[in-house]
């Protein structure tokens, strides 16, 4: 068995519908871990309950958030109890991967750096276009490339 290399930490609530779409995206893969903790979901528990159906039997584990600490922040902190991976993403349930995301983030795997960035990417649900939502942290990523 390989070590996990890198751990993708999910907060969940109430998107069972795009939180299948986001863990379609994710490679079964062992050097990969998937952390999802609900935040006390109320709606969509259908949806949830079959993406725990289909996913349990891969690489994503399912936890729910201790009753009181409700946030997307504090659902992070208990996923990083979970966390087994070298390296740590940060998602959102609205989020997905694009097909080549498993070999972009393996060719850190080995690296001596501390983090990495990484542009992202907006796309407009309805239409499928770009959408600007992303702007703010590619300019972000970019000053930060040009100067550290």
């Amino acid at each position: 068995m390989q070590d996990i290399q890198l751990s993708i930490i999910i907060p969940h609530y109430n998107s069972g519908d795009l939180l299948a779409h986001l863990l379609s995206s994710i490679p079964d893969n062992e050097e990969i871990q998937v952390i999802v903790v609900d935040d006390h979901s109320t709606q969509q528990l259908e949806e949830y309950e079959k993406c725990k159906k289909k996913y349990s039997s891969r690489n994503v584990e399912f936890y729910d958030n201790p009753a009181g600490k409700k946030s997307a922040g504090a659902a992070r902190n208990t996923g990083l109890k979970y966390a087994k991976g070298e390296w740590l993403l940060f998602a959102d349930a609205d989020d997905y991967f694009l097909p080549e995301f498993c070999e972009k983030v393996r060719a850190y795997f080995k690296s001596e750096n501390d983090i990495v960035y990484f542009s992202p990417t907006s796309i407009e649900v309805p239409t499928g276009k770009i959408g600007d939502r992303h702007i703010p942290l590619e300019k972000f990523v970019r000053n930060y490339k040009e100067n550290p």
